[in-house]
């Protein structure tokens, strides 16, 4: 569903906040998880520790905001810093799924965005074990479906 357009200006100051804060935001996010007794030390392995984590957490519907962004910076910069690429603000056409999104690109070699938020909100909602690496597997190695009819 297409969404209104953004105040430009006022969606990418927000962006570059996002930006600024996300080594902060990282650590306390990282710090708690641990004191939780998960290791999220930015390998791929660590999706599987992010996942459990987020099972666990008890949060209201405030909470499950900010729990939702911190674990999104997490996850995009496991990406970001094994496959590189870049933050970007997706501001291209409020037609999108991702517009107004932070996302990452340039992290495989196929034109592929990454939403960090989508997918965890999309893991939340199936619970699903596995799901974030599998969304990482997606983006960087797509396998062209087979088309084949079956006989």
């Amino acid at each position: 569903m297409p969404q209104e357009p953004l105040d430009t200006q006022q969606a990418k100051e927000r962006f570059q906040q996002y930006l600024f804060e996300m080594s902060d935001v990282l650590e306390q996010f990282i710090d708690a998880a641990e004191t939780a007794g998960y290791s999220l030390d930015g390998s791929l392995e660590s999706l599987d520790e992010l996942e459990r984590h987020l099972l666990t957490v008890e949060n209201t519907v405030e909470d499950r905001e900010r729990l939702v962004n911190r674990a999104a910076s997490y996850f995009g910069e496991v990406v970001r810093k094994r496959y590189g690429g870049k933050w970007k603000l997706s501001l291209e056409s409020p037609k999108s799924a991702f517009y107004g999104f932070p996302i990452l690109v340039g992290h495989s070699r196929f034109p592929a965005e990454l939403c960090p938020i989508r997918s965890i909100r999309t893991f939340l909602n199936s619970r699903k074990q596995g799901l974030l690496r599998q969304i990482v597997e997606n983006h960087v190695n797509p396998q062209a479906p087979d088309l084949t009819p079956e006989a």
